[in-house]
Formats: C-alpha cells, sequence, structure tokens
C-alpha cells in the first residue's frame, strides 16, 4: 500500500478537523497529516484533541488540539481563528463532528432531537458559513468536506430518526451550498463525501457496508490476509435480530466454549459488550456472497472467506 504523501501533497496547507479526538475523526487527522498539511483538531474532549494532537506531532507532523462545541458559534469562531493564528491559513476544513443516540421515536424527547440537530447540522452550517467567508478573503480557495452516513439515503436501523434527518439535512446543504460557493472555492470547491457511501460505489454494493480495522482484542485479528470485512448488511427485508445488553450469564458461558474470535470479548465485565443475534433472510444472505465473489474477481483475490 502506498504511504498518503505518494497519492496526495498537501504540504504548507493547513486544515480543522471536528471530532477529531476519536474515531474517523482521528483517522482523518492522521491521513491529513501524513499528506503534508498542519492540523488542528477541534472536539468537545478537549483533552482528548489535545491527547491526539500531541501523538501526531510526537510522529514528527504538525498538530495541535483544542476543546469546541460545534454547535456554538463563538466557539467556532474562535477556532478558526485559532487555525489562521497558529498556521497562517485555513485550506481544509472537515465537518466530521456528529452523534448519534439511538432512541425510539416514542422517546425522543425535544431537547434530544435538538441536541443532535445542533451537532449534526447547525455545526456543519457554522464551520461551513464561517470558513468560507475566510477562505473567500484568502484568494486561493479552500475545501469543506462534509462528513455524512449511509443514512443520508436510507435508514439503516430503527432509533435514528434524528440522526438520519440532520444527515438528509447534511447532504441538501451541502449540495445547495457547493453551487452558491463554487465561484468563489473554484477548483477546491466544497465537497460531498461520505466515506461509507464512497465505499459501496466503489465496490459496486447495494448494503451497509463497515470496514474493519484490526486493533488488539479485535475478533477478527486471528485471521490474515483480510482486505475488506462486510459485516452487516441491515437494508430492507434483509434480517431480523434481536440485541443482548448487558449479556444474560447463560449467553456468556455458551460464548466462552465457543472459538477463539469470542475469546476477547468473554473476559469483559457483562456490561462493557453486546451481542447481537441476526437473522438474514436468503436474498440478503445471497447478495452478500454474490457481491464478495465479484469484488475477488474484480480485484484478482483467489480465494474468499
Amino acid at each position: 500500500m502506498k504511504a498518503v504523501a505518494e497519492l496526495l501533497d498537501l504540504s504548507g496547507q493547513s486544515a480543522i478537523v471536528t471530532g477529531g479526538a476519536a474515531g474517523i475523526g482521528l483517522g482523518i487527522s492522521q491521513r491529513l497529516a501524513e499528506a503534508g498539511a498542519s492540523v488542528l483538531i477541534a472536539d468537545i474532549d478537549g483533552e482528548g484533541a489535545r491527547v491526539a494532537a500531541k501523538e501526531l506531532s510526537g510522529a514528527g507532523y504538525r498538530a495541535e488540539g483544542m476543546a469546541a462545541n460545534v454547535a456554538d458559534e463563538f466557539d467556532v469562531s474562535d477556532v478558526i481563528d485559532e487555525a489562521v493564528q497558529l498556521f497562517g491559513r485555513l485550506d481544509i476544513v472537515v465537518n466530521n463532528a456528529g452523534i448519534y443516540p439511538n432512541i425510539p421515536l416514542a422517546r425522543l424527547e425535544p431537547d434530544s432531537f435538538d441536541r443532535v440537530v445542533a451537532v449534526n447540522l447547525r455545526g456543519v452550517y457554522l464551520f461551513t458559513k464561517f470558513a468560507s467567508e475566510l477562505m473567500k478573503t484568502q484568494g486561493h480557495g479552500g475545501r469543506i468536506i462534509n462528513v455524512t452516513s449511509i443514512d443520508a439515503l436510507h435508514p439503516s436501523m430503527i432509533g435514528l430518526a434524528a440522526y438520519d434527518a440532520t444527515k438528509h439535512g447534511v447532504w441538501g446543504f451541502t449540495k445547495n451550498t457547493a453551487a452558491e460557493l463554487a465561484p468563489a472555492l473554484q477548483n477546491k470547491g466544497l465537497t460531498y463525501r461520505s466515506p461509507i457511501v464512497r465505499m459501496r460505489q466503489l465496490f459496486d454494493l447495494y448494503i451497509c457496508l463497515r470496514p474493519c480495522k484490526g486493533y488488539p482484542g479485535n475478533p477478527l485479528n486471528f485471521k490474515e490476509g483480510i482486505d475488506l470485512v462486510v459485516y452487516r448488511e441491515n437494508t430492507e427485508d434483509l434480517y431480523a435480530g434481536v440485541e443482548f445488553n448487558p449479556v444474560p450469564q447463560e449467553l456468556a458461558d455458551v460464548l466462552a466454549k465457543l472459538a477463539k474470535p469470542f475469546a476477547p470479548f468473554t473476559k469483559l465485565p457483562l456490561d462493557q459488550y453486546a451481542i447481537s443475534c441476526k437473522i438474514n433472510t436468503r436474498a440478503g444472505s445471497e447478495r452478500i456472497v454474490r457481491s464478495a465473489f465479484e469484488f475477488a474477481k474484480q480485484h484478482g483475490r483467489k480465494k474468499v472467506t
């Protein structure tokens, strides 16, 4: 695999990544830094943002971290000002911060709904508005990347009504503002990107893909040579299931006797992990298997596990 720096040169450019202290945001921050950009990580978890930035700095990259509430216009303004103070310019903003509480509609209170909208949609609006205004004055354009989800296309599960509403909103907001800002941010225009949707398009799969990364304790570490794992397909009519959290003791006892993949989980307290039992329909299973073999054929793989 080629290093990011061989594929993309962002030397001399600076970037803001919201929600960059962990998860997808941290991965984005790392990749931008590897490509040569100076990165400001903004996260509601200020300490986490600073720790993440310190780790990047320790690896030889230029990075800083700070606390910020993306739904607060004063915090957003401070983040953009800080980026300019630190790096002298702002070229890239990645609107990654988001929350996804799973709450059925009957129990979804107005305050909870408003909080999801504030973080997932208002935050994107604020950063896009303030960053684009600065980018216009700089004279060299800029790029604003909004991260959404497969839920911007169709629901993935019950209980994410507020989340889905915001992701549909981000998609529409992005397309509309892209048309407005394109003349000012020409050739570095505001861009819609969804990692999950991009993976689906890349592999030509109509399924809900989740990339799986190896890490200590990951039960998939017992297998080597896996390029891609498709471990969930939850579009309509494909499976029914039930989730146990906390896991009943009798189920935990059974898992403890099973194969190696479950071993890391059985060492945890029962309230720290959940087990989902899913029943795939025949159509859903056939689609997964067919797609796996098509992918293998297209990319020269000799074996499908």
